[in-house]
């Protein structure tokens, strides 16, 4: 795999792919600094009311390609350039729900006679779990219309006879239990991002680095938190919300339902009769302060009843992660701006539903830039965004000085 070791500093492109935007950004590392976002951009996936999954695709790759446009052109405008090579050394793209499949396994392995953990061992183990999981998926060979290709197989945990280590390979053992997590898209999708990413950038597909955005969030926060091993991560897209499971510093299920920034845009729309734009203004007024008395009872109306639709969906998405609510109180939730603090209020508002012991308890954070104050900088006159600072910190400890 092609190293950036070598450079004292290099320049890598960020991509954040969503359901309902496309965030890129150009970052700066350095083995003795922290990664530093010298440009950003962030744009809609513009889809009408009719939300088809192949115009849903076709509108993602069309976003893809403008962002690219912008960034490369205004990208290399900065003063960071003078005297420099205007060059990017890797591209790290993380993607989010529905351009992805996951699934967590818990392989235990016992045999009679004690065996030797080595790499092609692992290697082999994970191979046919992932097999395993495609079958479970329905697809039945390489050549299927449905194929899928990796986007990360993560061993997050690893016992041997029964003890945790770091580091297995090499050990001797009669029991062995390993925690993977794997992750996969179409591979007709992840074509067309590499090849709408190599027409403005001319990256070879050896330093074009895809992950999916919940593990990409879960490796940030390993950074950002070393000693926190169990958590929730809610992550609040464009129209789904997608809620991981951190359990002994492990990816240990996944659980989504589809509700999301979009899901609030539409009621409010609907409401008071005004297109998703003019409804995204009236959000921003109402957070803002700035909407009169009757504007603000009208939202306080819409809230309450997408309260009461949201908490069905989360009910179900969180007995599907543990049937006892058995769950970890701290909530990590990454969002829009607009609706963050929103969500972290239905967290915190109880219902007489099955979640409310669980809600007793929880503590939900919002993922913001105070969060990452000691791990990442800013260009002061780029707009914040916690997106695209989770992929560079990810990016800056998987890939810039190894």
């Amino acid at each position: 795999m092609f190293s950036l070791a070598h450079k004292k500093e290099s320049v890598s492109l960020l991509l954040d792919i969503g359901n309902g935007n496309v965030s890129a950004g150009l970052v700066v590392c350095t083995p003795d600094a922290l990664p530093r976002l010298i440009y950003s951009t962030t744009s809609p996936i513009l889809v009408g009311k009719d939300r088809d999954a192949d115009l849903l695709s076709t509108a993602m790759i069309s976003q893809l390609n403008n962002t690219l446009t912008d960034i490369m052109k205004m990208g290399f405008m900065f003063d960071y350039w003078k005297g420099k090579d205007k060059k990017i050394d890797a591209v790290t793209v993380s993607v989010s729900t529905p351009w992805f499949v996951s699934t967590s396994k818990h392989i235990h392995i016992t045999q009679p006679k004690p065996f030797f953990v080595t790499e092609r061992f692992i290697s082999d183990v994970v191979d046919a779990e992932q097999k395993s999981f495609e079958q479970e998926l329905g697809i039945a060979d390489d050549h299927s219309d449905n194929h899928l290709s990796p986007l990360e197989h993560a061993i997050t945990h690893t016992r041997i006879n029964g003890y945790v280590l770091d580091d297995s390979i090499g050990k001797k053992t009669s029991q062995f239990d390993m925690l993977v997590y794997i992750s996969e898209t179409p591979t007709t999708l992840l074509q067309d991002i590499y090849k709408t990413i190599f027409a403005h950038t001319h990256i070879a597909h050896d330093v074009i680095y895809t992950h999916s955005f919940p593990f990409v969030c879960y490796s940030a926060l390993q950074v950002v938190m070393p000693f926190m091993a169990d958590y929730l991560i809610m992550d609040v897209t464009g129209e789904v919300t997608d809620i991981t499971w951190v359990s002994n510093g492990s990816i240990t299920k996944t659980s989504s339902f589809p509700s999301g920034r979009g899901f609030v845009l539409r009621h409010i729309a609907q409401t008071f009769s005004v297109s998703p734009e003019i409804a995204e203004s009236l959000l921003h007024m109402y957070i803002g302060g700035m909407s009169d008395d009757s504007v603000n009872e009208s939202m306080k109306t819409v809230f309450t009843e997408i309260h009461r639709e949201w908490s069905v969906y989360i009910d179900d998405a969180l007995t599907g992660l543990s049937s006892t609510m058995s769950l970890p109180s701290k909530v990590f939730v990454t969002a829009d701006h607009d609706i963050s603090q929103l969500c972290v209020d239905f967290l915190k508002t109880l219902q007489q539903d099955t979640t409310q012991s669980f809600k007793k308890h929880i503590d939900p954070v919002y993922v913001d830039d105070k969060l990452f104050s000691r791990h990442f900088t800013y260009n002061p006159h780029l707009p914040a965004n916690e997106f695209l600072a989770l992929l560079a910190i990810f990016h800056n400890k998987q890939y810039a000085h190894k």
